[in-house]
C-alpha cells in the first residue's frame, strides 16, 4: 500500500528514489525489516469520458391514417439537400440531430365538438328530477348500509379496513368506476367461494383468516372522487387517484395492495377500443 502511495505522488523515477529512502527506514524501525520499495511506471490517466448527451430538435408533424406520403422519408431528404456538409448549419441541422415523430393530436370534429358541448353545459341547465338517491339498501340492525346511505356513489376510490382480533388490522385501497354498491358485491362473492380467492389481495386476506378459525369484520370508506377515462382525455383520474393512495400509504405495514399495481394499466379505456 504504501509502495502504491508513493509511486502514485512521484512524477519521476527521481524523485521517487529520492523519498523512498526516508520511508524504507520508517518500516525497518516499525518491526518490517528488508522492506525495499520499488519504482513502477504507471501509464497516463485516461481520466472520465464525458457523457454528453446530444441535442436533438424534433419535428412532429399530425398523423392521418389518409396521408399515403411518406412525410418523415421526404422530410430527411429536404434536410439533406438544403443543409449539405459545407453548410455552416449542417453541424446543428442534419439527419443525426433532427428527429421525426408523429404527433396524435385531435381531429377537427372532435375539438369543435367538445366545445360547443361544454358552451351549451353553461347554459342548459339539467332537469330537475329531486334529489338523486344515494342508498338502496334495506338496512336492518344486523345489516347496515355499508357506507351508511352513500352505496349508490360512482367513480370512487374506497379503503376497506380489516379487523381481525384486538389488534390486527389491515387496509386496502380500491377503486370503482360503477356504483360501490356493485364493486362491494364482486368483493363479497370471493368472499364465499374459495375460487375467487386470489381476485384482489383482500380476499386472500380473508380467507386465510377463515382457514386460520379466526373472526374478521370490515370497514368500507370513500376516501377520494375522480372520474374514470373518457375519450380524448389523456389519462384516467379514477386510476391514478387509485395509485396515489396506494403510493402515500406504501411505507404502511397494514397495507394489503403490491407495488405492481402501481404499474397496471388503465381498465376503463378498454370499452372505447375498437
Amino acid at each position: 500500500m504504501i509502495n502504491h502511495r508513493i509511486n502514485s505522488i512521484s512524477s519521476s523515477r527521481e524523485v521517487f528514489e529520492a523519498a523512498k529512502g526516508f520511508y524504507e527506514d520508517t518500516l525497518n524501525r516499525s518491526g518490517r525489516p528488508n522492506s525495499s520499495l520499488t519504482y513502477q511506471d504507471t501509464p497516463p490517466s485516461q481520466g472520465r469520458k464525458r457523457n454528453r448527451k446530444r441535442r436533438v430538435i424534433w419535428f412532429n408533424p399530425p398523423f392521418s391514417v389518409t396521408v399515403e406520403t411518406d412525410v418523415g422519408k421526404r422530410f430527411l431528404n429536404l434536410i439533406r439537400l438544403h443543409f449539405p456538409t459545407n453548410h455552416p448549419l449542417h453541424k446543428i441541422v442534419n439527419p443525426n440531430t433532427v428527429k421525426i415523430s408523429y404527433s396524435c393530436m385531435k381531429n377537427l370534429e372532435r375539438i369543435i365538438k367538445g366545445h360547443n358541448k361544454k358552451l351549451l353545459e353553461q347554459h342548459v341547465s339539467p332537469p330537475d328530477n329531486g334529489p338523486a338517491k344515494t342508498c338502496n339498501c334495506q338496512s336492518t340492525e344486523r345489516i347496515p348500509c355499508p357506507l351508511k346511505g352513500a352505496c349508490l356513489q360512482k367513480e370512487v376510490v374506497y379503503l376497506a379496513k380489516l379487523r381481525s382480533g384486538e389488534n390486527e388490522e389491515h387496509h386496502y385501497v380500491g377503486m370503482t368506476a360503477t356504483t360501490f354498491k356493485k364493486r362491494l358485491y364482486n368483493h363479497t362473492s370471493s368472499f364465499r367461494h374459495e375460487e375467487h380467492r386470489g381476485d384482489t389481495k383482500l380476499s386472500d386476506k380473508v380467507w386465510d383468516r377463515k382457514e386460520k378459525g379466526l373472526p374478521w369484520s370490515i370497514d368500507w370508506g370513500i376516501i377520494r372522487k375522480g372520474h374514470a377515462y373518457r375519450v380524448g382525455q389523456s389519462s384516467c383520474d379514477l386510476c391514478t387517484s387509485e395509485k396515489l393512495e396506494i403510493i402515500n400509504r406504501s411505507k404502511d405495514p397494514r397495507l394489503l395492495n403490491s407495488r405492481t399495481e402501481i404499474l397496471a394499466k388503465c381498465r376503463h379505456r378498454a370499452k372505447f377500443l375498437l
